[in-house]
C-alpha cells in the first residue's frame, strides 16, 4: 500500500478509507482485555445484541486499520483464536514487548525475529 500518510491506496488507485480485521471469538472478554489492557490499544466502540452478536472494536496505531472481535450468543463461532488461527504483529525490539502487560498473558509468546504471536 502507498500514498499520502493516513491514507490506504493499493492496486490501480483504489482508496480505502480504513480496514477492519475481523474475527470471531468465544473469549470476548479475554481477548478484548488482551489488546486493550495488555497493549493498551483504545477500545474504539462496542455493541451488543446485533443479530445476536456482541463485539469490540480495538484501533491500532494510525487509526487507519482496527481490530473487530464478535461472539454469538446462542452459538459458537470457533476457538479463535487457535494455534492456526492468529494474529501476529512483528516487533522489531523485543525490551518493548517485555515491558508491554501483555507479555505476562497466558497464550501469548515472543517468537523468533521480534515475532509476537497473540492469541
Amino acid at each position: 500500500m502507498n500514498g499520502v500518510a493516513g491514507e490506504l491506496t493499493f492496486g490501480d488507485a483504489i482508496t480505502a478509507a480504513q480496514i477492519r480485521i475481523a474475527r470471531p471469538t468465544d473469549r470476548l472478554d479475554e481477548v478484548v482485555a488482551f489488546y486493550r489492557d495488555g497493549l493498551g490499544l483504545p477500545e474504539l466502540y462496542r455493541f451488543a445484541g446485533h443479530d445476536g452478536y456482541d463485539g469490540v472494536m480495538i484501533g491500532l496505531p494510525g487509526r487507519t486499520c482496527h481490530l473487530e472481535f464478535t461472539t454469538h450468543r446462542n452459538r459458537s463461532d470457533g476457538t479463535a483464536p487457535s494455534r492456526d488461527n492468529l494474529l501476529v504483529f512483528y516487533v522489531p525490539d523485543a525490551g518493548q514487548w517485555a515491558r508491554a502487560p501483555a507479555a505476562r498473558s497466558p497464550g501469548s509468546s515472543a517468537g523468533n525475529a521480534g515475532k509476537l504471536v497473540l492469541a
